[in-house]
């Protein structure tokens, strides 16, 4: 459950194709590496998506509010 909160946590800062900067990638923000895995592998992110959407609706971190208590 911790990777869909990073992840999401990207999509909520970020946008879907927002490339990383190299010192976003060199230990700063981990959530970026997950580009690598929705942005050119193309692997499907719903989950993710759908606990950014619901954590910018409700104002509450992805990993505190829903089900990554």
């Amino acid at each position: 459950m911790a990777n869909y909160c990073l992840a999401a946590d990207r999509f909520l800062h970020h946008g879907y194709y927002d490339l990383p900067e190299q010192t976003q990638l060199e230990g700063r923000d981990y959530s970026q590496h997950y580009w690598f895995m929705h942005g050119l592998q193309q692997i499907r992110p719903g989950s993710e998506l759908m606990l950014a959407f619901t954590s910018s609706i409700t104002g509450l971190n992805p990993a505190r509010g829903g089900s990554c208590r």
